[in-house]
Protein backbone atom coordinates (compact mmCIF):
# COMPACT_ATOMS: atom_id res chain seq x y z
CA UNK A 1 0.00 0.00 0.00
CA UNK A 2 1.31 3.42 -1.01
CA UNK A 3 0.37 6.55 0.90
CA UNK A 4 -0.76 9.76 -0.74
CA UNK A 5 -0.80 13.31 0.65
CA UNK A 6 -4.05 12.84 2.57
CA UNK A 7 -2.96 9.60 4.20
CA UNK A 8 0.40 11.04 5.18
CA UNK A 9 -1.26 14.17 6.59
CA UNK A 10 -3.77 12.10 8.53
CA UNK A 11 -1.04 9.95 10.08
CA UNK A 12 1.15 12.92 10.96
CA UNK A 13 -1.60 15.12 12.38
CA UNK A 14 -3.22 12.29 14.34
CA UNK A 15 0.10 11.24 15.87
CA UNK A 16 1.01 14.82 16.80
CA UNK A 17 -2.37 15.45 18.44
CA UNK A 18 -2.24 12.18 20.39
CA UNK A 19 1.28 12.88 21.62
CA UNK A 20 0.26 16.34 22.82
CA UNK A 21 -2.74 14.91 24.65
CA UNK A 22 -0.66 12.27 26.41
CA UNK A 23 1.85 14.96 27.39
CA UNK A 24 -1.02 17.10 28.81
CA UNK A 25 0.13 19.96 26.59
CA UNK A 26 -3.31 21.56 26.38
CA UNK A 27 -2.15 24.98 25.25
CA UNK A 28 -0.40 23.47 22.24
CA UNK A 29 -3.43 21.26 21.51
CA UNK A 30 -5.57 24.38 21.21
CA UNK A 31 -3.09 26.31 19.07
CA UNK A 32 -2.50 23.24 16.87
CA UNK A 33 -6.23 22.82 16.25
CA UNK A 34 -6.55 26.54 15.46
CA UNK A 35 -3.72 26.26 12.94
CA UNK A 36 -5.39 23.32 11.24
CA UNK A 37 -8.73 25.14 11.02
CA UNK A 38 -7.03 27.91 9.09
CA UNK A 39 -5.27 25.47 6.73
CA UNK A 40 -6.68 26.00 3.25
CA UNK A 41 -6.15 22.45 1.97
CA UNK A 42 -8.87 19.98 1.14
CA UNK A 43 -8.44 16.35 0.13
CA UNK A 44 -10.13 14.21 -2.50
CA UNK A 45 -12.81 12.87 -0.16
CA UNK A 46 -13.69 16.40 0.98
CA UNK A 47 -11.88 16.20 4.30
CA UNK A 48 -10.03 19.13 5.83
CA UNK A 49 -6.86 18.75 7.93
CA UNK A 50 -8.76 19.68 11.11
CA UNK A 51 -10.75 16.43 10.84
CA UNK A 52 -7.52 14.44 11.14
CA UNK A 53 -6.80 16.19 14.46
CA UNK A 54 -10.05 14.92 15.96
CA UNK A 55 -9.94 11.51 14.30
CA UNK A 56 -6.52 10.97 15.87
CA UNK A 57 -7.86 11.82 19.32
CA UNK A 58 -11.32 10.29 19.11
CA UNK A 59 -11.49 7.51 16.52
CA UNK A 60 -9.74 4.55 18.09
CA UNK A 61 -9.20 1.41 16.05
CA UNK A 62 -12.15 -0.97 15.94
CA UNK A 63 -10.04 -3.53 17.80
CA UNK A 64 -9.53 -1.16 20.77
CA UNK A 65 -10.61 -2.63 24.08
CA UNK A 66 -12.99 -0.98 26.55
CA UNK A 67 -10.00 -0.29 28.79
CA UNK A 68 -8.20 1.51 25.96
CA UNK A 69 -11.32 3.59 25.38
CA UNK A 70 -11.59 4.39 29.08
CA UNK A 71 -7.94 5.42 29.17
CA UNK A 72 -8.42 7.75 26.19
CA UNK A 73 -11.58 9.24 27.64
CA UNK A 74 -9.78 9.93 30.92
CA UNK A 75 -7.06 11.84 29.06
CA UNK A 76 -9.73 13.86 27.27
CA UNK A 77 -11.61 14.51 30.54
CA UNK A 78 -8.39 15.83 32.04
CA UNK A 79 -8.07 18.29 29.15
CA UNK A 80 -11.76 19.17 29.35
CA UNK A 81 -11.58 19.74 33.13
CA UNK A 82 -8.49 21.92 32.80
CA UNK A 83 -9.91 24.02 29.98
CA UNK A 84 -13.71 23.84 29.86
CA UNK A 85 -13.79 26.92 27.59
CA UNK A 86 -11.77 25.15 24.90
CA UNK A 87 -14.09 24.28 22.02
CA UNK A 88 -11.56 21.71 20.81
CA UNK A 89 -11.64 19.94 24.18
CA UNK A 90 -15.46 19.88 24.10
CA UNK A 91 -15.58 18.52 20.57
CA UNK A 92 -13.01 15.84 21.37
CA UNK A 93 -14.83 14.77 24.52
CA UNK A 94 -18.24 14.62 22.85
CA UNK A 95 -16.97 12.91 19.73
CA UNK A 96 -15.16 10.25 21.76
CA UNK A 97 -18.21 9.55 23.90
CA UNK A 98 -20.32 9.11 20.79
CA UNK A 99 -17.74 6.78 19.23
CA UNK A 100 -17.55 4.79 22.46
CA UNK A 101 -21.30 4.46 22.31
CA UNK A 102 -21.07 3.21 18.74
CA UNK A 103 -18.58 0.61 19.90
CA UNK A 104 -21.04 -0.61 22.51
CA UNK A 105 -23.74 -0.88 19.86
CA UNK A 106 -21.52 -2.79 17.44
CA UNK A 107 -21.56 -2.65 13.66
CA UNK A 108 -24.28 -5.23 13.02
CA UNK A 109 -27.90 -4.79 12.04
CA UNK A 110 -30.27 -3.39 14.66
CA UNK A 111 -31.73 -6.84 15.31
CA UNK A 112 -28.33 -8.07 16.49
CA UNK A 113 -27.74 -5.28 19.03
CA UNK A 114 -28.15 -6.21 22.69
CA UNK A 115 -30.30 -4.23 25.11
CA UNK A 116 -27.11 -3.21 26.91
CA UNK A 117 -25.59 -2.05 23.63
CA UNK A 118 -28.58 0.20 22.93
CA UNK A 119 -28.54 1.54 26.48
CA UNK A 120 -24.88 2.48 26.35
CA UNK A 121 -25.21 4.07 22.93
CA UNK A 122 -28.14 6.21 24.07
CA UNK A 123 -26.47 7.11 27.37
CA UNK A 124 -23.18 8.17 25.78
CA UNK A 125 -24.89 10.00 22.91
CA UNK A 126 -27.03 12.02 25.32
CA UNK A 127 -23.97 12.90 27.41
CA UNK A 128 -22.18 14.01 24.25
CA UNK A 129 -25.15 16.18 23.29
CA UNK A 130 -25.13 17.83 26.73
CA UNK A 131 -21.47 18.74 26.27
CA UNK A 132 -22.38 20.48 23.02
CA UNK A 133 -25.43 22.19 24.52
CA UNK A 134 -23.21 23.72 27.19
CA UNK A 135 -20.93 25.05 24.44
CA UNK A 136 -23.49 27.41 22.90
CA UNK A 137 -21.92 30.41 24.63
CA UNK A 138 -18.42 29.45 23.46
CA UNK A 139 -17.12 30.55 20.09
CA UNK A 140 -17.27 27.42 17.97
CA UNK A 141 -16.26 28.39 14.47
CA UNK A 142 -15.19 24.85 13.64
CA UNK A 143 -16.69 22.52 11.02
CA UNK A 144 -16.08 19.50 13.25
CA UNK A 145 -18.35 21.05 15.88
CA UNK A 146 -21.22 20.82 13.41
CA UNK A 147 -20.31 17.49 11.79
CA UNK A 148 -19.97 15.82 15.19
CA UNK A 149 -23.28 17.27 16.40
CA UNK A 150 -24.94 16.00 13.22
CA UNK A 151 -23.45 12.54 13.81
CA UNK A 152 -24.67 12.45 17.39
CA UNK A 153 -28.16 13.29 16.14
CA UNK A 154 -28.26 9.89 14.48
CA UNK A 155 -28.74 8.25 17.87
CA UNK A 156 -29.65 10.79 20.54
CA UNK A 157 -33.32 11.26 19.66
CA UNK A 158 -32.95 14.68 18.04
CA UNK A 159 -36.24 15.49 16.21
CA UNK A 160 -36.04 15.71 12.41
CA UNK A 161 -36.92 19.40 12.32
CA UNK A 162 -34.09 20.16 14.75
CA UNK A 163 -31.70 18.06 12.68
CA UNK A 164 -32.70 19.93 9.52
CA UNK A 165 -32.03 23.24 11.24
CA UNK A 166 -28.61 22.01 12.43
CA UNK A 167 -27.71 21.02 8.88
CA UNK A 168 -28.81 24.44 7.61
CA UNK A 169 -26.70 26.20 10.24
CA UNK A 170 -23.71 24.04 9.39
CA UNK A 171 -23.84 24.93 5.70
CA UNK A 172 -24.35 28.61 6.47
CA UNK A 173 -21.24 28.58 8.63
CA UNK A 174 -19.11 26.42 6.30
CA UNK A 175 -20.71 26.26 2.83
CA UNK A 176 -17.71 24.47 1.31
CA UNK A 177 -17.40 21.71 3.90
CA UNK A 178 -18.62 18.71 1.92
CA UNK A 179 -18.53 16.17 4.81
CA UNK A 180 -21.78 17.75 6.06
CA UNK A 181 -23.44 16.21 3.01
CA UNK A 182 -21.89 12.82 3.80
CA UNK A 183 -23.26 12.87 7.35
CA UNK A 184 -26.73 13.87 6.17
CA UNK A 185 -26.76 11.15 3.50
CA UNK A 186 -26.09 8.60 6.26
CA UNK A 187 -28.88 10.12 8.36
CA UNK A 188 -31.27 9.66 5.43
CA UNK A 189 -30.54 5.96 5.00
CA UNK A 190 -33.62 3.80 5.69
CA UNK A 191 -31.74 2.07 8.51
CA UNK A 192 -31.55 5.42 10.29
CA UNK A 193 -34.13 8.17 9.74
CA UNK A 194 -34.83 8.27 6.02
CA UNK A 195 -37.23 6.66 3.59
CA UNK A 196 -36.29 4.46 0.61
CA UNK A 197 -34.73 6.64 -2.08
CA UNK A 198 -34.39 9.69 0.18
CA UNK A 199 -30.61 9.78 0.50
CA UNK A 200 -30.25 9.27 -3.26
CA UNK A 201 -32.57 12.22 -3.98
CA UNK A 202 -30.67 14.32 -1.47
CA UNK A 203 -27.37 13.48 -3.21
CA UNK A 204 -28.74 14.54 -6.61
CA UNK A 205 -30.42 17.68 -5.31
CA UNK A 206 -27.26 18.73 -3.48
CA UNK A 207 -25.12 18.11 -6.55
CA UNK A 208 -27.57 20.10 -8.70
CA UNK A 209 -27.56 22.94 -6.18
CA UNK A 210 -23.77 23.16 -6.21
CA UNK A 211 -23.73 22.71 -9.97
CA UNK A 212 -21.05 22.14 -12.59
CA UNK A 213 -17.97 20.05 -11.97
CA UNK A 214 -18.07 20.80 -8.24
CA UNK A 215 -21.56 19.34 -8.12
CA UNK A 216 -20.45 16.20 -9.94
CA UNK A 217 -17.54 15.82 -7.50
CA UNK A 218 -19.86 16.24 -4.52
CA UNK A 219 -22.15 13.55 -5.94
CA UNK A 220 -19.21 11.15 -6.35
CA UNK A 221 -18.00 11.91 -2.82
CA UNK A 222 -21.43 11.11 -1.35
CA UNK A 223 -21.62 7.84 -3.30
CA UNK A 224 -18.04 7.04 -2.20
CA UNK A 225 -18.95 7.61 1.45
CA UNK A 226 -22.09 5.44 1.29
CA UNK A 227 -20.21 2.71 -0.60
CA UNK A 228 -17.55 2.76 2.11
CA UNK A 229 -20.14 1.85 4.77
CA UNK A 230 -20.52 -1.59 3.11
CA UNK A 231 -24.28 -1.39 3.64
CA UNK A 232 -24.86 -2.31 0.02
CA UNK A 233 -23.41 -5.33 -1.71
CA UNK A 234 -23.81 -3.62 -5.09
CA UNK A 235 -24.59 0.04 -4.50
CA UNK A 236 -25.31 0.77 -8.16
CA UNK A 237 -27.89 -2.01 -8.31
CA UNK A 238 -29.39 -1.79 -4.83
CA UNK A 239 -29.64 2.01 -4.58
CA UNK A 240 -30.95 4.63 -7.02
CA UNK A 241 -27.52 5.90 -8.03
CA UNK A 242 -27.07 7.71 -11.34
CA UNK A 243 -23.87 6.11 -12.55
CA UNK A 244 -23.14 8.56 -15.41
CA UNK A 245 -23.23 11.43 -12.89
CA UNK A 246 -21.11 9.51 -10.41
CA UNK A 247 -18.62 8.56 -13.13
CA UNK A 248 -18.29 12.19 -14.22
CA UNK A 249 -17.63 13.08 -10.61
CA UNK A 250 -14.96 10.42 -10.15
CA UNK A 251 -13.23 11.49 -13.37
CA UNK A 252 -13.28 15.09 -12.16
CA UNK A 253 -11.97 14.04 -8.74
CA UNK A 254 -9.04 12.24 -10.33
CA UNK A 255 -8.24 15.25 -12.51
CA UNK A 256 -8.41 17.65 -9.58
CA UNK A 257 -6.43 15.39 -7.26
CA UNK A 258 -4.07 13.52 -9.59
CA UNK A 259 -1.93 12.29 -6.70
CA UNK A 260 -4.82 10.90 -4.67
CA UNK A 261 -4.41 7.15 -4.42
CA UNK A 262 -7.67 6.89 -2.48
CA UNK A 263 -9.75 8.59 -5.19
CA UNK A 264 -8.52 6.48 -8.12
CA UNK A 265 -8.69 3.32 -5.99
CA UNK A 266 -12.32 4.02 -5.00
CA UNK A 267 -13.23 4.78 -8.61
CA UNK A 268 -11.61 1.53 -9.68
CA UNK A 269 -13.38 -0.48 -6.96
CA UNK A 270 -16.86 0.88 -7.61
CA UNK A 271 -16.48 0.67 -11.39
CA UNK A 272 -16.97 -3.09 -11.18
CA UNK A 273 -20.66 -2.38 -10.51
CA UNK A 274 -21.11 -0.23 -13.63
CA UNK A 275 -24.28 -1.30 -15.49
CA UNK A 276 -22.42 -1.57 -18.80
CA UNK A 277 -18.77 -2.02 -19.75
CA UNK A 278 -17.74 -2.71 -16.14
CA UNK A 279 -14.92 -5.13 -16.94
CA UNK A 280 -13.32 -2.87 -19.52
CA UNK A 281 -13.64 0.19 -17.30
CA UNK A 282 -12.23 -1.56 -14.25
CA UNK A 283 -9.34 -2.94 -16.31
CA UNK A 284 -8.46 0.55 -17.58
CA UNK A 285 -8.60 1.91 -14.03
CA UNK A 286 -6.40 -0.87 -12.68
CA UNK A 287 -3.91 0.10 -15.38
CA UNK A 288 -4.10 3.70 -14.19
CA UNK A 289 -3.77 2.65 -10.54
CA UNK A 290 -0.70 0.50 -11.18
CA UNK A 291 1.09 -0.23 -7.91
CA UNK A 292 -0.22 2.92 -6.20
CA UNK A 293 -3.23 1.35 -4.53
CA UNK A 294 -5.21 2.04 -1.37
CA UNK A 295 -6.08 -1.47 -0.22
CA UNK A 296 -8.48 -0.17 2.43
CA UNK A 297 -10.91 0.64 -0.38
CA UNK A 298 -11.23 -3.12 -0.98
CA UNK A 299 -11.04 -3.91 2.76
CA UNK A 300 -8.67 -6.84 2.12
CA UNK A 301 -5.88 -7.75 -0.25
CA UNK A 302 -7.85 -10.85 -1.27
CA UNK A 303 -10.79 -8.74 -2.50
CA UNK A 304 -8.40 -6.48 -4.40
CA UNK A 305 -6.77 -9.47 -6.09
CA UNK A 306 -10.18 -10.98 -6.85
CA UNK A 307 -11.36 -7.82 -8.62
CA UNK A 308 -8.09 -7.43 -10.47
CA UNK A 309 -8.24 -11.02 -11.71
CA UNK A 310 -11.83 -10.51 -12.88
CA UNK A 311 -10.99 -7.25 -14.69
CA UNK A 312 -8.15 -8.83 -16.65
CA UNK A 313 -9.94 -12.10 -17.42
CA UNK A 314 -11.48 -12.75 -20.82
CA UNK A 315 -14.70 -14.30 -19.56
Amino acid sequence: MVSDEAQLAKTSIAANATDLLKAHNYRRLDTFSDELRSDGRTFSNGEWPIKFFFSGLCDLDETATNQEWENRLQLLRDWFDQDADSISARIAMARSLYNYGRKARGSGWASTVTAEGWRLLEERSIEARRIFSAAESIRHHCPIFFSTRLKIALTDGTPREVYDELFKQALEAFPNYSPFYMVRALYLLPRWHGKPGEWERFALESADHVGGEDGDILYAQIIWNIHDTRIYGNILKEAAVEWPRAQRGFEALCRRYPNSIAAISEYCSISGFAPTGARQLMRSLFERVGNRVDLSVWETKEKYLRDRAWAFSNQ
